[in-house]
């Protein structure tokens, strides 16, 4: 059954996903797990919920170079996202910058933990600098990827900010549900390393001047 992505659900998914975004971002109870110069990796446990975790590093490039590398070629992610191999877009809301996606999760934790896969919802948005926004959509007439368990990603939050002419502040933020019987604490430790990984390929990749 073919799917279909209206600009009404492209409007409200997007202020669903944004209104989660900042309610998490205003959050009190985030802690510092990974700090390593200008990168940064923070976790927030709230009640009742997974894991939230986000990010940041200061990156060296230009805006149009930087953008599709990190946050609009899903085929040039591949170069730093190990657990991607698969991804379709299902439909697309042009007048909105928006797509329903469906993609592979390689978990790679454990023989027996089948690898995910996700049918989710991205915006992208202008602004200062461009950011990404991203959610789950629950599409059960989409049947799952062969060998994948369904998981749900409640968020994913992506930003890169100019400072000035030469630096940018990328940020990241992403809330997962794996699914399945796996230890939450061992699944938010994951989603920490994971985080920090990310971060250290991009500043290697575009390294910003040390202060001073």
């Amino acid at each position: 059954m073919p799917v279909e992505l209206s600009i009404a659900q492209a409007r409200a998914w997007r202020a669903e996903a944004l209104g989660r975004a900042r309610d998490f971002e205003e959050a009190p109870g985030w802690r510092t797990k990974v700090q390593e110069g200008p990168l940064s990796v923070e976790v927030l446990h709230p009640p009742g919920d997974h894991a939230v975790v986000r990010g940041e590093v200061l990156l060296a490039g230009p805006l149009a170079s930087l953008a599709p590398a990190i946050l609009l070629d899903r085929d040039a992610s591949r170069a730093w996202d190990p657990t991607l191999s698969r991804w379709r877009v299902l439909a697309r809301c042009p007048e909105e910058a928006s797509e329903l996606v469906q993609i592979d999760v390689l978990t790679g934790a454990h023989p027996l933990v089948r690898n995910r896969e996700l049918v989710f919802f991205e915006a992208t948005l202008g602004g200062t600098g461009v950011s990404t926004i991203a959610r789950s959509q629950d599409l059960p007439q989409v049947p799952p990827l062969d060998g994948c368990r369904r998981a749900f990603l409640a968020l994913a939050w992506r930003r890169l900010e100019p400072l000035d002419d030469t630096v940018l502040r990328y940020r990241a933020m992403w809330q997962t549900d794996m699914r399945g019987a796996l230890p939450r604490g061992a699944v938010a430790r994951g989603q920490v390393d994971a985080m920090a990984r990310e971060l250290r390929w991009f500043g290697e990749k575009w390294p910003a001047a040390p202060a001073g």
